[in-house]
């Protein structure tokens, strides 16, 4: 999977070696100044992990966008979507025993700094 904005931010990754389906999601947009990303990577003994990654990674980077766009706090946005993405996939539950699951990271970096967050075992590194 390969990703890029008009701004120049990409994000790429494969299957690896060891599973059937590539689990992880990234979802990157450029607002104004900023550049926004969110990486899942799916929890590969819960059901549907790969549709939970999607869904996690569309939902994050869309809402830390429109909070940008309000004026919102970068370290705000990132709680703010970080809550709406874990709710969105919760809503894919078919039940308490068959729940999906990933790891949730999301960064921005604009020209005021860089911030970002993480849940799950998954983490975010600065490379300049």
């Amino acid at each position: 999977m390969e990703i890029t904005t008009d701004g120049g931010a990409a994000g790429i990754s494969d299957r690896g070696r060891h599973r059937g389906i590539n689990a992880d999601a990234t979802a990157l947009s450029t607002v104004g100044s900023w550049t926004v990303g969110v990486v899942c990577d799916g929890v590969s003994m819960s059901p549907r992990s790969e549709r939970a990654a999607q869904v996690a990674a569309e939902v994050g980077v869309t809402v830390l966008a429109a909070r940008l766009r309000e004026g919102v706090p970068p370290e705000i946005a990132l709680g703010d979507s970080a809550r709406r993405a874990a709710r969105a996939v919760v809503g894919l539950a078919a039940s308490a025993h068959a729940a999906p699951a990933c790891t949730y990271v999301a960064g921005i970096a604009g020209p005021e700094g860089i911030w970002c967050a993480w849940i799950g075992d998954s983490r975010a590194y600065w490379l300049p």
